[in-house]
């Protein structure tokens, strides 16, 4: 089942973590499968993905991911069976520290494609346990 963060109450004008986050709970709830972020730019400060879903936009230069902190993981995956596709990762502040994208302990088998990252601290944290495959992405003024 596809779950369009607009129909939650995400919005390019107002920050969306609440309504993104709730979308990807109901989601998982439903046994997994997708989030879905239209063309816009979503503020937001902190999510959790669990596993068995796509979390994806329509390219990463139209659905983009604006963290509203310089230090918090942007988006944290616990989960395993994950996807996250066709997004872009931006900050309104300079970053100083933590990632746009973390793999926990927790995390199996997650797959990212296609995404952009620009300004980030560090692009994507990878723990030692986590397995992932990372294709097709773009780190711009990161480390």
């Amino acid at each position: 089942m596809r779950h369009n963060v607009k129909s939650y109450g995400a919005s390019s004008f107002i920050d969306s973590t609440k309504a993104i986050q709730e979308t990807i709970d109901a989601c998982n709830l439903a046994g997994g499968g997708s989030v879905y972020l239209p063309t816009g730019t979503y503020h937001v400060t902190y999510l959790t993905l669990p596993g068995a879903i796509t979390f994806y936009g329509d390219n990463p230069y139209a659905s983009t991911l604006q963290s509203l902190t310089a230090t918090e993981d942007v988006l944290t995956v616990t989960g395993r069976g994950c996807r996250i596709c066709n997004l872009g990762f931006k900050s309104t502040p300079p970053r100083t520290a933590g990632r746009y994208l973390y793999l926990t302990p927790t995390s199996r088998a997650t797959y990212i494609d296609n995404f952009l990252m620009e300004g980030s601290y560090i692009g994507i944290g990878v723990n030692t346990s986590a397995t992932c495959d990372i294709e097709h992405g773009e780190i711009i003024n990161g480390s």
